[in-house]
């Protein structure tokens, strides 16, 4: 099992909102992922122009769960009468004090990591809402 990355995409969001953690992969200005070379390296957002760190999906959900207090949650999608076999759904909500504040769902996905990679995007809108 591997774990997939953040699309380029949802990269340059969350290198446009300051996101520093280090990642083993990055992409170059054409969307290309490259895996840092030397073994146990990692790449910065910050270190070089041209390049942009490229976590994985999962630790992109749990820094947005850590630090900013948003939710990304996968399930199956409903669609009224019964569970759709290979169909996937998102929720997004922001978080506070165990209140949900702002919450928005996106449903029909084919893959567990295509609604995952929606709804990392969409979290990171409300992200960029907060730092304005």
């Amino acid at each position: 099992m591997e774990e997939t990355l953040v699309s380029f995409e949802t990269a340059k969001k969350l290198k446009e909102i300051g996101f520093i953690n280090g990642s083993g992969h990055y992409y170059d200005m054409t969307g290309t992922p490259e895996l840092v070379s030397n073994e146990g390296a990692i790449y910065i957002n910050g270190l070089y122009e041209g390049y942009i760190e490229a976590p994985t999906q999962s630790l992109l959900q749990k820094y947005l769960r850590e630090v900013h207090k948003i939710m990304t949650i996968v399930d199956f999608y409903n669609n009224g009468d019964e569970w759709e076999e290979n169909e996937f759904r998102v929720t997004v909500s922001e978080v506070e004090y165990f209140q949900e504040r702002d919450s928005f769902i996106m449903s029909e996905f084919p893959t567990y990591e295509g609604a995952l990679e929606a709804g990392l995007s969409k979290s990171l809108t409300f992200v960029a809402a907060k730092q304005k």
